[in-house]
């Protein structure tokens, strides 16, 4: 979603000049503007979690300089390799109003954060209906809502593919038809992991390798999270 956070990063800098030019008794531009990000759960695969927002400021400066303007982003980053001491450092810091301006987190954060007052709704920031932020698949878009506003983007996803043992699935009844056509059923929405389950309480053999969903890693696909912009 590099994209997508170019257009966060644009309108996190228009909101930021918006409030100087506020507090400020005289006309001034301010151009140059650090944005903190910390990220949890973030191990060398993961570093594209804070990299794809560094290159979205680079990109935001480089059309900065194209229409005569000197904008100057720096990016600072925090990346966490654990999950428990980043939330209790990003939950201390954002209580104390010294927390990063986007974290980066898993949508399990997003109903608790925003009660507690510490996220701001990013689709107060963002045209949500306009490309490229529209492209997001729909269900993707809703890990980041609570009571229907949305806090975050969805920066990254996983797969999570089903492996089967075929001699296995033939002994419990599987025909050859029924194991060829599984891919497609499953792409089609017919047959799900509540599916698989149903067929697993059914069975009273012990020794059944099932279908089962595995996380697949890559630097391109891990875990499922989501930016979100800091509460100020």
């Amino acid at each position: 979603m590099f994209k997508g956070f170019k257009v966060a990063l644009r309108q996190f800098v228009v909101a930021a000049l918006a409030l100087v030019a506020v507090g400020a008794g005289a006309p001034a531009l301010a151009k140059e503007f650090t944005i903190a990000v910390w990220s949890g759960g973030t191990s060398d695969p993961e570093h594209y979690r804070v990299d794809n927002i560094k290159l979205a400021a680079e990109q935001l400066q480089r059309e900065a300089r194209a229409e005569g303007k000197d904008l100057k982003i720096k990016v600072d980053a925090r990346v966490f390799n654990d999950w428990d001491s980043f939330k209790q450092a990003f939950t201390l810091a954002a209580q104390s109003k010294t927390g990063p301006n986007i974290v980066v987190s898993g949508h399990e954060d997003v109903a608790a954060w925003s009660q507690a007052g510490l996220l701001r709704p990013v689709e107060e920031l963002v045209d949500l209906d306009s490309w490229p932020l529209n492209a997001i698949f729909p269900n993707l878009t809703m890990s980041a809502k609570f009571n229907n506003v949305t806090y975050g983007l969805p920066q990254d996803a996983e797969a999570r593919p089903l492996f089967a043992w075929i001699p296995h699935l033939k002994a419990i009844g599987w025909s050859d038809a029924d194991i060829a056509s599984l891919p497609d059923r499953i792409g089609k929405g017919q047959y799900t992991l509540y599916d698989m389950l149903a067929e697993a309480r059914g069975s009273t053999r012990s020794t059944t390798c099932w279908p089962t969903p595995r996380r697949y890693r890559t630097r391109a696909s891990s875990h499922p999270v989501t930016a979100s912009i800091r509460a100020t």
